[in-house]
């Protein structure tokens, strides 16, 4: 029984909130795997990376030595959270949004229906700058020493996979221009880029997620150092420098292939694979 009185039991007591806390973030955010590939990572410098993460060989993890898997699952929560806000401010000063019957405008899904991604907003800058063309909107949440870079730098040199994201929706909803908005979530700043979206970037990008989709071999690794500083901060360094055991699923079973309508078909049976059976996969498992 909790002793108020008692400093150990105190000590104790913020100590299990604190890890419960942490836990029911994960269960509440989930951390669990996604069903297409996402225009938001299409962009990340190593394809290797891209290719595992669509093949599902291991669950996301976010947690490193300076923050739990709660901690960053919140933070993300955080950035959505931030979105209506934003919206709602830009509104008041003038910015015109276009309605969606969903949450969130989506891409046309490519690639036999595995590649996709959802855009922030779509609409006009305020009637007084005279410009009625359409604009895509990207928001985005960042760190005051992230937020100082971006700012001496701009999107295209500190934040290309953001930078590829945009340009890959302007090309599939045939927008020219977008607006990044990103706001320091330490002191409320916030930094805005007006930007010519460029098609031809956004057409390399779906050509990109076509390769990934299709191949049933990983691509080539970024570096063959684990030591690289791309292999440092990624979540696959072990699968892929050490060979770490794959987690179990149809997804990331080489006799396991992306098809027609977003599906996944076994190549053993050569039938459409269900989706709560593609979660555990079967006796024939043989990771990729």
């Amino acid at each position: 029984m909790f002793d108020p009185n008692n400093l150990n039991d105190i000590k104790s007591l913020v100590e299990t909130i604190d890890c419960e806390y942490d836990e029911a973030s994960v269960e509440l955010f989930g951390s669990e795997h996604r069903n297409h590939l996402g225009a938001s990572i299409i962009g990340d410098s190593c394809s290797r990376k891209i290719w595992y993460s669509f093949r599902w060989v291991k669950k996301p993890d976010f947690s490193s030595k300076s923050r739990t898997q709660g901690q960053v699952l919140r933070l993300f929560d955080r950035g959505h959270r931030e979105e209506p806000s934003i919206i709602k401010i830009l509104k008041k000063s003038g910015h015109r949004f276009d309605e969606s019957k969903e949450e969130q405008f989506r891409i046309p899904k490519q690639v036999d229906g595995h590649f996709g991604g959802s855009l922030d907003g779509i609409g006009r800058l305020p009637e007084k700058f005279g410009f009625e063309h359409r604009i895509l909107y990207e928001f985005k949440t960042s760190s005051t020493s992230e937020f100082r870079k971006l700012q001496k730098k701009g999107i295209k040199e500190h934040k290309p996979v953001h930078w590829y994201q945009m340009c890959t929706y302007g090309h599939q909803m045939n927008i020219d221009y977008g607006l990044y908005i990103v706001v320091n979530k330490d002191t409320d700043a916030m930094h805005f880029e007006f930007l010519k979206l460029n098609h031809e970037l956004g057409k390399d990008m779906i050509q990109k997620a076509e390769m990934i989709i299709k191949s049933n071999d990983p691509p080539a690794k970024i570096s063959m150092s684990p030591s690289h500083f791309v292999c440092k901060m990624c979540s696959f360094r072990d699968i892929c420098h050490y060979d770490e055991t794959k987690d179990k699923n149809c997804r990331s079973c080489k006799h396991c292939f992306a098809v027609e309508e977003g599906q996944w078909q076994c190549g053993k049976v050569e039938q459409i694979i269900p989706i709560d059976v593609i979660k555990v996969g079967c006796e024939c498992y043989e990771s990729v």
